[in-house]
């Protein structure tokens, strides 16, 4: 009877992989290839004109990333752009890397960053001080530690606004993972977005599912303006998401692409700040809804934890207790979703780079970010706030 039970649980396990990973699987190209925005230069006549581009860059003690930002930022190939950075009362070198630039170029803006009102967020209120001065037609919002690592990165995107009447576009980058926990943990966040499912429901208008790259957002100024920009969600931890599900839910035109050809981010470069920052987004993104956070930790424990969990034991009994059909019935049962999710890591890292050097360890990813995201809900649910860049945000 259990034989029967097992084969039958094995058989669903196996099924409900191949269901969910088939596109990337059978036709890896042909599932992400519509949704990848290429660093091809695009024709002069593809332009009907050349709108103003206005780059805002919010900067709080960003020393170590400013300089890469803007220099690749000049390299660009568009002719329309202006560049603001502003600096949100740094206590390092910032100011003085980004006056330095401007001697190089007189596109770019300086704006010193006021004193912190009650009521907002460090991010939001930098970034709301800038639109103030910016003349752009589009509003492209980048942070610090992102890399146009393609000169036709802004005239791509500029060309894919114009020609899909999109309102906000996000591009996901590539990664750049340098150290051990960067390569375990951030690799796993891209393993569930870059597939066909996600990537087709969240550019659906008719469907609720809703994502944002909170470090690139390229905004039709008008739309933005139009539904209330930063200055009406002032106080949220998560003003990407919020300012995304704000466009569907008004009927606005919301694309999600890979941009992996056309930029690079080092969002976090050791583990403190991969736990700090993600503690600060995770139940936040999710609108601090339970069941939907136990949803994730359960898809977390399913998909990348059990498998290979059941492939140790299996392992472990069959050695020290001999032969046994049920252990190995359950070897083959951890064997087949462990080997699915290691091929599908493969086959990301060719079309999506994403980093897949330590792809055997993603179970210990995983439970890193379910620990990040067990924090993230007690501090939320607690009122014990989220540190960021030297800030407290209390929730409520």
């Amino acid at each position: 009877m259990l034989g029967i039970v097992g084969l039958i649980i094995l058989v669903a396990v196996f099924l409900f992989y191949l269901l969910f990973f088939s596109s990337l699987i059978f036709d890896p190209k042909g599932s992400l290839s519509p949704y990848i925005i290429t660093s091809d230069s695009p024709p002069i006549n593809s332009f009907r004109r050349v709108p103003a581009v206005s780059v805002l860059v919010p900067a709080r003690n960003e020393e170590q990333n400013i300089g890469n930002c803007l220099q690749a930022l000049l390299e660009q190939d568009y002719s329309n752009l202006e560049i603001i950075v502003i600096d949100d009362q740094s206590t390092d070198k910032t100011a003085e890397i980004v006056k330095r630039f401007q001697k190089k170029n007189e596109a770019i803006k300086l704006i010193s960053g006021k004193k912190l009102p009650p009521g907002w967020i460090g991010k939001n209120h930098a970034l709301f001080q800038g639109v103030q001065e910016a003349g752009g037609e589009y509003l492209l919002f980048l942070d610090a530690d992102v890399v146009l690592t393609s000169r036709h990165c802004i005239s791509q995107i500029v060309k894919y606004a114009m020609e899909h009447e999109t309102d906000l576009l996000t591009l996901v980058p590539e990664l750049e993972c340098k150290t051990f926990w960067e390569k375990v943990v951030l690799p796993i966040l891209g393993f569930f977005i870059i597939n066909r499912f996600t990537l087709k429901n969240i550019n659906n208008p008719s469907s609720k599912i809703t994502s944002v790259v909170g470090p690139f957002l390229f905004f039709k100024r008008q739309t933005y303006e139009e539904i209330g920009g930063h200055e009406g969600i002032k106080g949220e931890i998560v003003e990407d998401l919020v300012l995304a599900q704000t466009i569907k839910k008004k009927g606005y035109r919301l694309s999600y692409m890979l941009g992996m050809e056309l930029f690079s981010l080092r969002e976090y470069a050791n583990f403190q700040e991969i736990w700090e920052g993600f503690s600060k987004n995770f139940f936040a993104g999710m609108n601090q809804n339970v069941m939907m956070a136990v949803a994730c930790i359960f898809l977390m424990l399913s998909v990348l934890v059990l498998p290979p969990l059941l492939v140790l034991l299996s392992l472990g009994y069959l050695l020290f207790f001999g032969w046994d059909k049920f252990a190995i019935l359950y070897l083959i049962l951890g064997i087949i979703p462990y080997f699915i999710t290691i091929v599908v890591r493969r086959i990301l890292k060719i079309y999506a780079k994403l980093d897949n050097t330590y792809a055997f360890l993603q179970p210990l990813g995983a439970l890193v970010l379910i620990s990040i995201l067990i924090n993230s809900i007690i501090k939320v649910s607690f009122c014990k706030g989220v540190s960021w860049k030297g800030r407290v945000y209390l929730n409520g």
